[in-house]
């Protein structure tokens, strides 16, 4: 369930939601991978969506191109 508040005047109501329900959402909708990453930093970052849960108050960054190398014996 995403609940909706009034956070940024003017801009309308912000979405409070986890981002396992922000990801489901977006998925349903038939985005890729790379577009539900894109659209899930625009809306956190925009103030449009405000995360509860695990993610609450955790800065979020767009992934690099590169893979992150694994540590050995993990």
């Amino acid at each position: 369930m995403i609940d909706r508040e009034e956070s940024n005047p003017g801009r309308g109501q912000a979405s409070r939601t986890t981002m396992l329900q922000l990801v489901q959402a977006l998925t349903r909708e038939g985005l890729s991978e790379g577009d539900v990453v894109s659209l899930v930093l625009h809306l956190v970052e925009s103030g449009q969506v405000i995360l509860t849960g695990n993610f609450r108050n955790t800065p979020l960054e767009k992934p690099s191109d590169e893979p992150k190398e694994v540590e050995a014996g993990r």
